[in-house]
């Protein structure tokens, strides 16, 4: 699944950074360790779609 894929290399970038600023394509909800899609994850997908398919 590529969201997963994603959140996986988003981490990887987020460095020092990761448990105090907020950016990304998944919102993660530290206390409780669930990840959102953001409506920048869903347009990502969108257009990885568009580009698999030739529009």
């Amino acid at each position: 699944m590529v969201v997963a894929e994603l959140a996986h290399h988003e981490g990887e970038f987020a460095g020092g950074e990761a448990y105090s600023r907020r950016f990304g394509l998944v919102h993660v909800d530290f206390p409780t360790g669930r990840r959102t899609p953001k409506a920048s994850c869903h347009w990502y997908r969108s257009l990885i779609a568009e580009r698999r398919s030739g529009r």
